[in-house]
């Protein structure tokens, strides 16, 4: 096979990580969703500990060096619990209704500057 078939198809092996890591972000995603309804933190050591053994492992069963494999695992780790606290960092949209009880138009004053600064 000539280098240049070859190297298509490690574009083509690679674009298939890529999308791996697309749908295993998917994942990372509902986990965060599931940790903030439960109101967990984002860190799970022991679950962090059997991942690695299970990609040491599959390093083992399909002849990977199992350094490389550890390195990408430290990494997916990482950025998965980073992806996490940023969704967990964001601000939720509450609905609350203020009520203004007063004489004169200050209450519609009020509700036009609030408006004004973005509140619905």
């Amino acid at each position: 096979m000539e280098i240049e078939e070859l190297r298509k198809s490690i574009d083509e092996i690679d674009k298939e990580i890529v999308k791996l890591i697309a749908k295993r972000f998917e994942v990372v995603k509902r986990i965060a969703e599931e940790k903030i309804a439960k109101n967990r933190r984002v860190s799970d050591e022991e679950r962090e500990a059997l991942v690695k053994m299970n990609w040491r492992r599959y390093a083992i069963e399909y002849g990977v060096p199992i350094n490389v494999v550890e390195e990408l695992i430290e990494l997916l780790i990482k950025y998965s619990k980073s992806y996490q606290l940023s969704l967990m960092a964001t601000p939720r949209k509450y609905k609350r209704n203020i009520t203004f009880i007063g004489y004169g138009n200050m209450a519609r004053v009020l509700a036009r500057q609030l408006v004004q600064v973005g509140h619905d």
